[in-house]
């Protein structure tokens, strides 16, 4: 016989076979105890370790997902700002376009205005060159009649004289008494 150590309880104890681990059955039965419960031990651990493992996968795959939402809201947000950029720069082109349109239309309606002004002044010095003419031609004729007149009245001068002289012939011809 053998002496070995006990693998449970550590005493030492004479084996009947070589492969004797433990001094007794109560060891062998409390080895068997104790390994089971640290196979139940390991089970569960295991269990948890494994419950841990997707709990931590999935709050890996949570915060994954938040990542995933999160960068597509970004893009969103980027897409959403571009668009409104790209509508904010179609808009204020319009309105440059309408501004610069408006401008033209004034600036047409300015020139318009200076080419009535310049016809309604240019008609006004006909206007005035023609009433200027019509006063010089008036004051000609009025000239002209004056001096028709001035004409007449020397004629009539003239005449009464001549009929004056003519009447004095016929008195002292009729060897009547002048007075």
């Amino acid at each position: 016989m053998k002496i070995q150590l006990c693998e449970y309880c550590g005493k030492e104890f004479s084996a009947q076979r070589i492969s004797a681990k433990y001094c007794s059955n109560s060891c062998k039965t409390l080895t068997s105890k104790q390994k089971k419960e640290k196979e139940k031990a390991a089970l569960v651990a295991l269990t948890k370790q494994k419950a841990l493992d997707e709990q931590a996968y999935k709050a890996k795959q949570v915060k994954q997902a938040r990542i995933e939402k999160n960068k597509v809201k970004r893009e969103l947000k980027a897409a959403r700002e571009k668009e409104l950029a790209e509508q904010q720069a179609i808009i204020e082109k319009e309105l440059q376009e309408r501004e610069a349109a408006q401008l033209a239309e004034i600036a047409e309606k300015e020139q318009l205005a200076e080419k009535e002004r310049l016809e309604k002044i240019e008609k006004e010095k006909a206007e005035e060159k023609l009433r200027n003419q019509e006063r010089l031609e008036s004051v000609a004729r009025k000239k002209e009649n004056e001096r028709k007149f001035k004409y007449q009245l020397q004629l009539l001068e003239v005449i009464a004289v001549g009929a004056g002289v003519k009447y004095l012939i016929d008195l002292l011809s009729n060897d009547k008494p002048i007075f």
